[in-house]
């Protein structure tokens, strides 16, 4: 199976993680045991199962080190995944309450899939703005184009109500198209 993208750099970051975590644990093995034989010859005693005080805190201070080390390195791969989600989460939520100009920004290292996850959304964000324009523009043009005959229409209905025209077959046949006229 061959990792790609966002799993790739998971898995890479992890391996380093855990390569960087055992150099440490070796190195200061070594040179703790120099150290402690060199200057403190006294404070080891022979080989035992159970480590002394001195290990002990060898121990202790070398896996705080391997645990600050982890943990710098997490939040570094999380920021790189997150920024990106949380700006497509923020401006979903922008767009979904009518603020069709919100845009995801991907940050400046954001991992591959999450990146384009936020330029997809930009892109269909961009979509939506043009059609809402589109359709606003396209209503104010029917209404444009509807309110001449309507004003005409409203007109000799108003006239024939207040009888300035005699309700007669030809005042009818005058307004409906020849297919819809009414035949005596």
């Amino acid at each position: 199976m061959k990792l790609i993208g966002l799993s790739r750099t998971i898995a890479l970051t992890m391996a380093a993680m855990a390569f960087g975590i055992t150099l440490l644990v070796v190195v200061t093995s070594y040179a703790f045991y120099f150290i402690t034989f060199r200057f403190w010859q006294g404070s080891i005693s022979e080989p035992n199962m159970f480590p002394s005080g001195l290990e002990w805190a060898w121990l202790v201070s070398t896996t705080l080190v391997g645990l600050a080390f982890a943990v710098i390195v997490g939040v570094h791969l999380a920021r790189r995944i997150l920024v990106p989600l949380n700006s497509v989460t923020d401006s979903m939520r922008r767009v979904a309450q009518g603020d069709l100009d919100a845009r995801a920004t991907t940050g400046d290292r954001s991992l591959g899939e999450a990146a384009v996850l936020a330029n997809d959304f930009n892109a269909l964000a961009d979509q939506l703005q043009r059609m809402s324009k589109e359709m606003t523009f396209w209503n104010a043009a029917i209404a444009h184009e509807l309110r001449t005959p309507v004003t005409i229409l409203r007109g000799r209905l108003q006239g024939l109500a207040e009888g300035v025209f005699p309700p007669k077959n030809p005042s009818f046949k005058a307004s409906l198209p020849k297919s819809t006229a009414w035949h005596n």
